[in-house]
């Protein structure tokens, strides 16, 4: 039942990819402007890389411990494992779920900034539309392709239409051709049609219905706007979201493994881990934010722009 409690929530991720997407489109769609391909590069690798390689660190350390490995994964990890989460390259090599199953999605992160400049490139010369329309089929191709491997799902080619629907929402929200109705409406469909064809094991069309899922509730927040208290409370959450996730995995792992050998029942579990384990998640997290991202986050800043050469204009 955790089990598949988890499978659930790992739909979360095809939301955040989209919001990825809507993030960094949302500066370019009020000027045509180029990508300084070296200063973006720079920046994301400030941004992303010191908190991944810290959170690497104690999963690695979990994960191929003697005494420990069986707490968080299936099988002992080794050097290999760990060397290919650090150059980003788990989910191609099948190895996703060897240290922490959950940092396969920084690697399509860090697959999807690299492409990135180009993306924009496109969409300067033609249309996001356009680049969505191919990316989708794509996707789906992918899927249909003669290729076996049970981490298919986890590359840049299946997910490179989720992160080009969130940029094409940047669009739509800097035409203000968005209503709220309308946008609660698409979310309410595409979860249902995401829910009905991941049960299918539908996988291509499933992502395209995340896909939309997560788009449409981008342009719902953005279009009910900031709200109170609730807003700034889950603005200041989003802050640590990123820290959060990266050590949310082995905490949770490590916590239901001794709390189970206790006897408890699935519904006990899982009720403390909706609290104590999640709490205990957020605390790890909020220390890596402080200690590691923030300040990385805040030398990124001052990367200033490199000479026109290094742009990646149309």
């Amino acid at each position: 039942m955790l089990n598949n409690l988890f499978v659930t929530g790992a739909h979360g991720v095809d939301v955040f990819i989209v919001v990825s997407g809507f993030c960094l489109a949302l500066p370019y769609t009020k000027s045509s402007r180029s990508v300084d391909v070296h200063s973006f590069y720079k920046r994301r690798a400030y941004r992303i890389a010191p908190p991944y390689y810290v959170a690497l660190a104690v999963a690695s350390a979990l994960a191929i411990g003697p005494g420990t490995w069986h707490w968080v994964v299936a099988e002992q990890a080794n050097a290999g494992d760990i060397a290919l989460a650090a150059m980003f390259l788990q989910a191609w090599a099948g190895v996703e779920g060897t240290v922490n199953g959950s940092l396969w999605s920084v690697a399509l992160e860090v697959s999807l900034y690299l492409v990135f400049p180009l993306l924009v490139l496109w969409w300067q010369r033609f249309s996001l539309s356009s680049l969505v329309v191919i990316s989708g089929v794509l996707a789906v191709a992918w899927f249909e392709a003669p290729i076996d491997g049970p981490s298919m799902h986890l590359v840049l080619p299946a997910r490179l239409v989720q992160f080009a629907i969130g940029m094409w929402c940047a669009q739509l929200i800097s035409r203000r051709s968005v209503s709220t109705l309308v946008s609660a409406s698409a979310a309410f469909a595409a979860v249902i049609a995401g829910v009905t064809l991941s049960t299918l094991n539908l996988l291509g069309p499933s992502l395209l219905a995340w896909g939309a899922a997560g788009g449409s509730l981008c342009l719902l927040v953005v279009t009910l706007g900031e709200r109170g208290t609730v807003w700034k409370l889950a603005e200041r959450a989003g802050q640590v979201s990123y820290s959060f996730y990266l050590m949310h995995q082995p905490v949770l792992l490590v916590f239901f493994y001794w709390f189970q050998k206790t006897g408890t029942s699935w519904m006990i579990s899982l009720g403390i881990g909706l609290t104590v384990a999640l709490a205990a998640s957020y605390v790890v997290g909020l220390l890596l934010y402080v200690t590691v991202e923030q300040p990385s986050a805040k030398r990124s800043q001052f990367i200033r722009p490199t000479p026109a050469k290094g742009n990646l204009s149309p």
